[in-house]
């Protein structure tokens, strides 16, 4: 049998080893508690980190850049932190309007067709935003005046109370009470509705005006519009023209 030969280790080796670990441990002890003196190593691994971060943020447009400085719009994480206010239950701090918003309203608002709606932000002291918004309102498109053959009671308080609200002048309350201003409005939302006063009847949404007619049973004003009949009653809300099913009246109002 042969027998293993053993390597064996000498001093010098032993030395050569120890050495060698002196110096790789020293020069780790120094790199790190004199990485700030060392100017060169230190600047040159700094200039390298730099670039590697300069090359991995995003990059904003010129035209972005403007618009962000101009309108103060915020960054990722502070819509984030808006966002979780909001959740909480506070008010939003920040409100993106577009130039052509159109706002479509009716008679029921008193507001004019170039009135400006003002957007207040959280900040409302350094960050309050005016927009010139167009608001698309009821247009007037006819008027016309028609004598009713029906009598009326005396006008009451509570009618006249109406009539007042439904801005009617004063010098309408003295016409006759069978004397009614017929008011055509075009809708912008295709609404098809009515309001009627003492001696005011206002229609919305009735796009053809010679195919409206009104008809006077039992002291009851009737309109009748293409096919339909409806009934129209005083009234200072908007009501939806609902065209009446009894057979009973239909069969009189087409005798009339």
């Amino acid at each position: 049998m042969k027998r293993k030969r053993t390597t064996e280790y000498n001093f010098l080796n032993l030395g050569f080893g120890l050495l060698l670990g002196f110096f790789i441990g020293g020069g780790i002890a120094y790199l790190h508690f004199n990485r700030q003196n060392d100017s060169l190593i230190y600047n040159y691994f700094q200039e390298l980190y730099e670039k590697a971060q300069s090359t991995f943020r995003p990059k904003y447009s010129n035209e972005y850049i403007a618009l962000k400085e101009n309108h103060n719009i915020p960054d990722k994480t502070d819509e984030k932190d808006s966002q979780r206010r909001h959740n909480s239950g506070s008010e939003i701090s920040y409100i993106h309007i577009d130039n052509n918003i159109r706002i479509i309203a009716d008679s029921t608002v008193p507001v004019s067709e170039d009135s400006e709606i003002e957007t207040i932000t959280e900040n409302s002291d350094s960050s309050t935003v005016h927009e010139n918004i167009k608001l698309i309102t009821d247009k007037l498109i006819s008027t016309k005046a028609i004598v009713f053959d029906f009598e009326r009671a005396s006008t009451s308080d509570a009618t006249r109370d109406l009539d007042s609200l439904l801005g009617n002048v004063p010098e309408r309350r003295k016409v006759p009470d069978n004397l009614f201003y017929i008011e055509y409005y075009e809708s912008p939302i295709n609404y098809q509705g009515y309001k009627m006063s003492k001696n005011r009847i206002m229609l919305y949404g009735i796009s053809s005006i010679n195919a409206a007619k009104f008809i006077v049973l039992k002291n009851e004003i009737y309109l009748k519009y293409l096919d339909d009949y409806y009934l129209l009653k005083e009234t200072s809300e908007y009501m939806p023209l609902r065209p009446i099913t009894e057979a009973y009246i239909i069969n009189q109002l087409e005798i009339k």
